[in-house]
This record gives structure tokens, sequence and C-alpha cells, in this order.
């Protein structure tokens, strides 16, 4: 399989990947509010049933900005070749295969951190603050954060360890039809869900 074809497939898993999950999301959202049963009537009111339902929205609108941005910067660095050059520079400082991988991916996941820190500021200070949920300070916050970045060696280095020996073995095409088999299996099991209970998230 050649370059090309890999990059349309690449592309191909992660629209998937992104479209499917976002349409559910929509439909739950787009359900229509449903009255408080009688048997919960005592401990729901039809204005937490409300306010609840305005903050699935107020969530729902959020992540697909946050998402999109996410979706569309990993495109761009698909069909730039972004990701070969981090690839390129890390190869030439000399060390193994596997220690290549693990630095590729560990400099994705911390780039990926601190490209999301303003919008789980904003989730955190101006929505979760609106309807109430906020219990965190900004310094709290801001201290999980850095301790998220910091911990990743000791909490990450295994799932990436094993795309790494995966990526080492049996070279890309093999990886692409995991991640599209992951897609898929993901993308059935949120199907699946739905179809058996549209409204669980209300």
């Amino acid at each position: 399989m050649g370059s090309e074809s890999l990059t349309y497939l690449l592309i191909g898993v992660l629209s998937f990947g992104f479209l499917i999950p976002k349409i559910l999301e929509y439909l739950q959202v787009a359900q229509p509010l449903s009255k408080v049963p009688a048997s919960l009537a005592e401990y729901l009111s039809e204005e937490k049933l409300t306010e609840a339902k305005a903050y699935q929205r107020a969530n729902f609108n959020f992540k697909l900005v946050t998402s999109s941005f996410t979706f569309l910067l990993t495109l761009l660095c698909v069909t730039q070749g972004w990701f070969g050059s981090i690839d390129t520079w890390i190869a030439a400082l000399g060390y193994s295969p596997l220690v290549n991988s693990l630095l590729f991916f560990g400099l994705i996941f911390v780039v990926s951190d601190v490209l999301s820190l303003p919008f789980d500021y904003y989730s955190t200070f101006v929505i979760e603050e609106k309807f109430g949920f906020n219990k965190t300070s900004v310094r709290t916050f801001f201290f999980g954060q850095i301790e998220g970045i910091c911990t990743f060696p000791a909490c990450r280095w295994r799932p990436t360890s094993c795309i790494s020996l995966v990526d080492s073995f049996h070279g890309a095409p093999f990886l692409v039809a995991v991640l599209a088999g992951c897609s898929g299996i993901y993308g059935a099991r949120e199907c699946r869900i739905y179809r058996l209970d549209p409204s669980f998230i209300q």
C-alpha cells in the first residue's frame, strides 16, 4: 500500500471517528425534554430537569468546537506531512526505533495537552461555573494540568509502548488497520447504545 493510499485511509478513519459520535450526540441532545415520571417527582423537579438539559446542550456545543479544532488540526498534520517531519527530526537523534516511537507519541500527547489547556479552562470556569458544578480553584486547576503532563511517563508509557511495538513489527498498514478496527468497534458500540435507549442521557 502506497503512502498516498495510507494517507487517504487514515483520513477516512479519522473522519469516521469524528463524525459518528457527533451525530449520535446530536441526536441525543435534540431529543425533546420528557416529563418527570410520577415515581421520581418527589426527587426530581421540572426545573432541575430543564437545567440538566441546558447543561447537556452547553456541553455539546462546546465539545463540538473543541473536537472540530482537534480534528482539523490532526487532518492538517496528516495532509501537510507535519507528523513525518517530527518523525524525521526524532529519528535524527540516533535512538532505537522503539525509543523514537515513544518520543514521537510522547511529544504528540504533551502538545495535545498544552493545546487543550484553554478549552479545559473555559469548560471548568465558565460552563461548570455557570451551572454551579465547579468546585475547583484556578491554582488547583493549573497544578492538576502540570501534574498530568509531568506524570506522562508513568501513566502513558505502557499503551504507547504497545502502539510502538505494533508499528515496529508490522509497519504502518497494520497500525492503520488496527486504528480502523478500533474506530469501527467504537462506532458500533455507540450505535447499539443509541438503538437500545436513545434517551438514556436525559
